[in-house]
């Protein structure tokens, strides 16, 4: 939401806002079984991985850069900027595995990972840039920016192992989550004259 290089006039409020609510849903399951045996005995070996890599990338913007040419400029009751996201990621990643081995002689192994790495990586800014001639006759100017996202993130992993008869079974299960938030969140007044009826806020959280 912007106003570039225009003169605006209005008897009422004059409000710009952006907004971004972008969500990602990320199911992932990976299974396997083996199963070996005989008279001698068995060997039996299964694995299962499951992974999910998800990301959000935006630029969430209301700003002002320029007020036109001449002394009109932009007025108006009150002004205001405001820049918000509420994006979400949400993740669920499950691996099983299963081996099974039989005889005199019998082994298995099996092996689960699972694995997510889920991030965010927004730009949310509400600034007012260049503009000579910015007033309001009645209320303030505000200018506000404000990151709310989040990530929920689940990972298992599960594995079993039998050995029937002598013999030997292992199981082990991985599991790792990585989740990253690094958004940019900015306000700002630039190279502008700013008049208000009353307080300017500028504020970013």
């Amino acid at each position: 939401a912007y106003i570039h290089n225009s003169s605006v006039t209005s008897g009422g409020n004059i409000k710009l806002a952006a907004e971004s609510d972008l969500s990602i849903v990320a199911t992932v399951f990976a299974g396997a079984v083996a199963v070996a045996g005989g008279a001698a005995g068995g060997f039996a070996a299964t694995g299962a991985g499951a992974s999910s890599f998800n990301k959000i990338a935006a630029d969430v913007r209301a700003f002002i850069d320029g007020d036109g040419s001449g002394n009109k400029g932009i007025s108006g009751k009150s002004i205001s900027l405001s820049a918000v996201d509420k994006s979400t990621v949400t993740a669920d990643t499950k691996a099983a595995s299963v081996a099974v081995a039989f005889g005199s002689a019998a082994v298995s192994v099996a092996v689960g990972v699972s694995l997510a790495e889920n991030e965010i990586d927004n730009l949310v800014e509400a600034s007012i840039s260049n503009a000579d001639h910015l007033k309001t006759t009645a209320g303030l100017v505000s200018v506000t920016a404000s990151e709310e996202a989040t990530i929920d993130s689940v990972t298992e992993a599960a594995s079993a192992a039998a050995a029937i008869g002598l013999g030997v079974s292992s199981a082990s299960g991985v599991t790792n989550a990585k989740n990253i938030l690094t958004s940019e969140v900015k306000t700002f007044i630039s190279k502008s004259q700013v008049n208000s009826a009353k307080e300017v806020l500028v504020s970013a959280s």
